[in-house]
């Protein structure tokens, strides 16, 4: 984003040993590169009037103490960016910070936050009851702390959009969540997971439960973010 050759990085790379030797590694850092420099024009935009100072946070909900830093603030609001294919934590992540940021009062910036990936990219503007929506995550929190959650963000955030507004009939998005959990040849699955197996193994993890939790934390999710077309 400076403008840098990024040619200038490859023998710096090599002697690292983070490239392949020879001819192979040098065809895998040029395809990096184009990757980065694409990324980076895409993210430029919306990177300008960088806040100088971190913004600090300290405040009780729920009975817990929230107590952090949010950096990478500009003047079009919170800026998440991520080199990769957009995950379910990656939105969770934004989200969760984006609740904390709809409480602070601008200060030459917009109260909103942007998740920028490779393949898609979204924006959550200000929320009213952040803080009751904070509250209801922290008791979820709470209760994952006695014992396992039958939270699993990749097949939850499969079957909360096809909820989302009633998008799919419950059966059919229950069984798309299922689909994702299982995998494929091709793709990893989350039940594959094995601290989910050990946890799960005597149950089916995709039930009633699972639902509920599902639409709890990522319900409100989907209805605050808007997709960005870029």
């Amino acid at each position: 984003m400076a403008g840098s050759d990024l040619q200038n990085l490859r023998s710096i790379h090599k002697a690292m040993g983070r490239l392949p030797h020879g001819t192979v590694g040098d065809v895998h850092f040029s395809e990096i590169s184009l990757d980065v420099d694409h990324f980076a024009r895409k993210i430029v935009h919306w990177m300008s009037q960088k806040i100088p100072d971190p913004i600090e946070v300290d405040r009780v909900i729920a009975g817990f103490r929230l107590r952090g830093r949010l950096t990478e603030i500009y003047g079009q609001g919170c800026v998440h960016t991520r080199s990769a294919r957009q995950k379910a934590k990656d939105l969770l992540k934004s989200w969760i910070y984006h609740l904390v940021l709809s409480d602070l009062p601008p200060q030459g910036w917009t109260p909103n936050t942007i998740l920028i990936c490779q393949d898609s990219a979204w924006r959550f503007p200000r929320v009213t009851n952040n803080e009751e929506i904070l509250h209801s995550l922290l008791e979820i929190f709470r209760y994952g702390s006695t014992q396992p959650l039958q939270f699993f963000s990749e097949s939850a955030i499969e079957y909360a959009q096809g909820r989302h507004r009633r998008a799919y009939p419950r059966a059919r998005a229950l069984d798309s969540a299922r689909r994702k959990s299982q995998g494929s040849e091709f793709a990893w699955g989350e039940s594959e997971d094995p601290y989910y197996r050990l946890c799960f193994k005597h149950s089916d993890p995709l039930d009633q439960n699972f639902e509920k939790l599902a639409m709890g934390i990522l319900g409100p999710l989907l209805e605050h973010c808007e997709k960005i077309i870029m």
